[in-house]
């Protein structure tokens, strides 16, 4: 079956055909009318833009406004092409469509992005979403408006000023734009436009306030009535209370005719406003509130409490005028004395505090509180009449001490001195009551039942001794031998039993001393002049039979008489070496010491192997430490050793004793007969006692050697001429005489 061509059908294709030639001819006839939305406005303008009055004008040039879908520009864009002013206005904070852009606040959609030349600010105006029309549409005729705003999409807080008090007009009906901006829009506001419309509904409040505040109405007001009938004063610093209240203004916010910060400069001190007023001149200074009030000025109450001079009792009802002479308030004095002088019946002696004794509850209520004075009231005195100390109404220069009143009480006649107080008391003259502890003489122990008659005789006080011997002197069993302190012995709390402390003494017990009884040393009763020396006592235990003196201590100690121990190194022989483990007998003879001898040869006599002939004193060669192994120092001998003589055995010089051995060389080196008596006897002119080979430093007689004289003919032996004795010479050992060259005065090698 055949397939149908649908829409590529010869009766589609013709209907296409009809349709375009319809429509081309209607462009042809009608131009570009077929697409108009309606007639453009054809209200003239002010001036000319873009080459025309009014966009009647441009009718039927759709180009001009509308650009192409391929096209980069924007409606946008050809709206500012013509209204240049707009692209400026932009720019700038004072204009209507500045304020909306710097705001960044969308108006019905509108958004505004203007470049510096004309166009979009920032961005290309290409798919842009500013549009013109959405506040100024056209298209609706030819006299219909070109501003279209819709109160509820304009957001007028923008602007500063809040349309929410201005919802309805004084007849009730809502405000249109045109009520304010009479068809135009200008910034600045005219704000004649508000005096106007103010004056026309209360004339005289708004004559009035602009005289107070001037004509600036959007200096202070902003539409939702900040500052002014919804004001509340009491959310500032300084509230309006009482007749505050109802004051005006501009009673207070005087000359605040520029702005805000006009009215919050005004002082909020009472004497800024109430200068005026001020009746004192000053004199009570600028604080009005100490007296007057905000319920009103007058009449105004003077709080004396808050003054320095607080007012009380009789002072209260005393009339102003009393103390504020011809109505002066300042510098009035505030002392007694000044007032009340001429009432003072004590002539000044009592001073010019008169509240000593006076009280503001009455003149002649005196309460004289001696308290305060150098001399307070207690006890007895409290209930003395004043004249009893006062006499002829004298108060001044008094005498405060108690003698002066009651030197007729005094049975002591003086001996306690004229301080009653020391014994008596204000409370009554009787009992009284010495404390002794605060005389010379304290009382403790027994002392302090005892009767004060006992010391006291005859009742005297005065010159009583304080010491303990004059009272005991007939309880004194030791005749005065301990003195009279008795102190020393006997206590204040009972006589006996008394303890003596014989460390306070000059002999001071220590070791078995503590427990000897009193009598051993202290016989028949007899204390002064005891021997504090150790002998007078222990002579009978001395073994020693004074040999070692009567100073006991040096050996025994008082802890017990045995064991002694004797320090030989307190001697004149100290010990050391082997002689400390010496028995004493060794030394001290049958209990012989005084005298013992000190020297070494006295005890080693026979530990003489020298028979003496080192002389006795054994310590030039022996020690304490041990008898044997002796050093002799041949250094310190007339025979010092050197060189070879240092390790020579002893018994090679000394072979029949020490006593008398020769020092001579030759003694032990006779001269050989090599030398046949030559060189006399002392070797060490040729030897030493580092070798004994010898070094001739002689003069050698001469020999003829070829024309001189030779020594040794260069030999270093004398042996080789002189071959048995010095005294002949072989010439012949090396001469043979055999004519050859060993014979002609040389020296064949």
């Amino acid at each position: 079956m055949q397939k149908k061509l649908g829409c590529l059908s010869i009766t589609a294709t013709i209907i296409v055909l009809i349709t375009v030639a319809a429509i081309a001819g209607a462009l042809y006839t009608g131009g570009n009318s077929i697409f108009s939305a309606g007639n453009l406005n054809a209200q003239a303008g002010a001036s000319i833009l873009g080459g025309v009055l009014s966009h009647a004008e441009i009718g039927g040039q759709c180009e001009l406004c509308h650009a192409a879908p391929w096209s980069s520009d924007s409606m946008a864009d050809r709206c500012m092409a013509c209204h240049t002013q707009i692209s400026a206005e932009l720019a700038s904070s004072e204009s209507l469509h500045g304020i909306f852009l710097q705001a960044q606040t969308p108006v019905v959609g509108l958004q505004f992005r203007i470049n510096s030349d004309g166009s979009l600010l920032g961005v290309s105006s290409s798919g842009s979403a500013l549009k013109c029309n959405a506040c100024h549409p056209d298209h609706r005729g030819a006299n219909a408006s070109l501003i279209q705003m819709d109160p509820t999409d304009f957001s007028h807080d923008n602007l500063n000023f809040s349309l929410k008090a201005h919802q309805q007009k004084s007849d009730g009906s809502s405000f249109a734009c045109a009520d304010c901006h009479a068809g135009k829009y200008t910034n600045p506001f005219d704000v004649a436009t508000c005096v106007n419309c103010h004056y026309n509904m209360q004339a005289d409040f708004t004559q009035k306030h602009a005289l107070e505040f001037d004509l600036n109405c959007l200096n202070c007001h902003d539409g939702l009535e900040s500052y002014g009938a919804k004001f509340d004063h009491n959310l500032f610093p300084f509230t309006l209370t009482g007749k505050h209240v109802q004051a005006a203004c501009a009673d207070c916010h005087k000359n605040a005719r520029t702005t805000i910060a006009d009215l919050r400069t005004t002082p909020q001190d009472c004497y800024a406003c109430h200068q005026a007023d001020d009746n004192h001149q000053g004199l009570f200074g600028t604080n009005c509130a100490v007296c007057h009030s905000l319920e009103g000025w007058k009449p105004a109450k003077i709080d004396h409490n808050f003054a320095t001079f607080p007012l009380e009792g009789k002072h209260t009802e005393v009339a102003c005028e009393k103390c504020h002479a011809n109505n002066v308030f300042a510098g009035t004095p505030k002392d007694c004395f000044s007032c009340h002088q001429q009432a003072d019946r004590h002539n000044g002696q009592l001073g010019t505090t008169c509240e000593a004794c006076h009280s503001p509850a009455g003149w002649n209520q005196v309460h004289i509180d001696h308290s305060l004075f150098a001399f307070p009231l207690t006890g007895a005195h409290v209930d003395v009449t004043c004249e009893s100390c006062h006499v002829n109404g004298i108060f001044k220069g008094t005498p405060q001490d108690c003698y002066a009143c009651h030197q007729k009480n005094d049975n002591h006649k003086g001996q306690f001195g004229t301080n009653c107080a020391t014994c008596h008391s204000t409370s009554a003259w009787k009992p009284a009551s010495f404390d002794h502890n605060l005389s010379a003489f304290k009382l403790t122990g027994a002392h302090t039942s005892v009767a004060c008659t006992s010391c006291h005789v005859n009742g005297v006080f005065k010159g009583t001794p304080q010491n303990c011997y004059a009272c005991h002197r007939n309880n004194d069993k030791h005749n005065g031998q301990f003195g009279t302190n008795c102190a020393t012995c006997h206590s204040t709390s009972a006589w006996k039993p008394a303890s003596f402390d014989h460390n306070l003494s000059a002999f001071k017990l220590t070791g078995a001393h503590t427990s000897v009884a009193c009598t051993s040393c202290h016989q028949n009763g007899v204390y002064k002049g005891t021997p504090q020396n150790c002998y007078a006592c222990h002579q009978n235990n001395d073994k020693h039979n004074g040999q070692f003196g009567t100073n006991c201590a040096t050996c025994h100690s008082t802890s017990a008489w045995k064991p002694a121990s004797f320090d030989h190194n307190l001697s004149a022989f100290k010990l050391t070496g082997a002689h400390t483990s010496v028995a004493c007998t060794s030394c001290h003879v049958n209990g012989v010491y005084k005298g013992t001898p000190q020297n070494c040869y006295a005890c080693h006599q026979n530990n003489d192997k020298h028979n003496g002939q080192f002389g006795t004193n054994c310590a030039s060669c022996h020690t304490t430490s041990t008898w044997k192994g002796a050093t002799f120092n041949h250094n310190l001998s007339g025979f010092p050793l050197t060189g070879r003589h240092a390790s020579l055995a002893c018994s090679r010089c000394h072979s029949g004793g020490y006593s008398g051995t020769p020092t001579a060389c030759v003694a032990c080196h006779s001269d050989p007969a090599f030398h046949s008596g030559m060189f006399g006897t002392n070797c060490a002119n040729c030897h030493s006692t580092s070798n004994w080979s010898a070094t001739y430093r002689g003069s050698h007689p001469g020999i003829a050697d070829e024309g001189g004289s030779g020594v040794n003919h260069g030999h270093t032996s004398c042996r080789t001429c002189h071959v048995s004795t010095l005294r002949k010479a072989v010439c012949t050992a090396c001469h043979d005489g055999d004519g050859g060259g060993d014979d002609d005065g040389g020296d064949d090698d």
